[in-house]
């Protein structure tokens, strides 16, 4: 975010083009090294059974897919979608809002956008360690949400800076909170399937979002109508959040991996098994 448009005004278009591609294939790279790493991980943890997982598989009996968690897709489909919506036409909409004559207004906007991806980056494994230790996702996500729909009113009637550390503080807090808690709700042998959903709803709407507001751009002559517009989407989010919370409370905490306690032994849960 911070270097592309950088690149483009001193070189060309062309070779930021190509050090894009660069990164990208070093992405690849790493997906590659991952990949071996995993299927390096699933051997060992075959050849090593853990006698936890199976008490907890006899425990539970979980629902292919439950709707506490439709609702987590449905969630993070309009945060992530509207944040990461946000994030394409960042340029556009801080150049319109606050860089009007500012010859180099395409690298002052990269500048703020970097700031929110620095701070996602920095904050997400800090909260995924609280979230591990003290739990409580649901509330978590409702404070996704609510930064997020501060963050974006908020960029455009007063100073970015502020409302991009909010867009990044609320990004950090999904990706640590929302994620981690589908692994909770559907078996795990629905786990690809599971976050496949969660992915391609993401798609979908950002199949839909760009399209709409470069509409609504063109027919307004302005990004005002588009932020708020993903202002209301976020702020739905907010409202999904409180009912989220109230469903979680009712299947026990479901989104914190809370297990039902149990008066069987080990001995007697393997004998259900058999």
């Amino acid at each position: 975010m911070y270097f592309a448009p950088k690149l483009a005004a001193q070189y060309n278009l062309i070779f930021a083009i190509q050090s894009g591609s660069f990164a990208i294939a070093m992405s690849v790279v790493c997906c590659i090294i991952t990949i071996v790493y995993d299927i390096n991980a699933e051997y060992v943890q075959q050849e090593n059974s853990i006698q936890n997982v199976e008490i907890s598989k006899q425990i539970i009996k979980q629902e292919n897919f439950p709707f506490i968690y439709w609702m987590i897709i449905i969630y993070n489909m309009l945060l992530f979608g509207s944040l990461l919506t946000f994030s394409n036409f960042s340029v556009g909409i801080l150049t319109e809002r606050w860089y009007t004559d500012n010859e180099s207004a395409e690298e002052m906007a990269g500048k703020m956008m970097a700031i929110m991806w620095g701070i996602s980056s920095f904050l997400t494994p800090v909260f995924g360690f609280l979230i591990d230790k003290y739990k409580n996702r649901s509330i978590f996500n409702i404070c996704a949400s609510c930064l997020g729909f501060l963050g974006l009113v908020q960029l455009w009637y007063y100073a970015p800076f502020l409302a991009i550390n909010l867009l990044g503080i609320s990004y950090a807090i999904m990706c640590a909170s929302v994620w981690s808690s589908i692994v909770y709700i559907i078996d795990e042998t629905n786990l690809g399937t599971g976050y496949a959903y969660l992915l391609s709803s993401c798609n979908f709407l950002l199949s839909i979002l760009p399209l709409s507001i470069s509409l609504i751009k063109i027919r307004t002559a302005s990004f005002f109508i588009s932020v708020m517009m993903l202002a209301v989407l976020i702020f739905i989010t907010v409202l999904l959040g409180i009912y989220i919370y109230f469903l979680d409370n009712q299947e026990n905490n479901i989104l914190d991996g809370k297990i039902l306690s149990t008066n069987k032994s080990y001995e007697q849960l393997e004998q259900d098994e058999i």
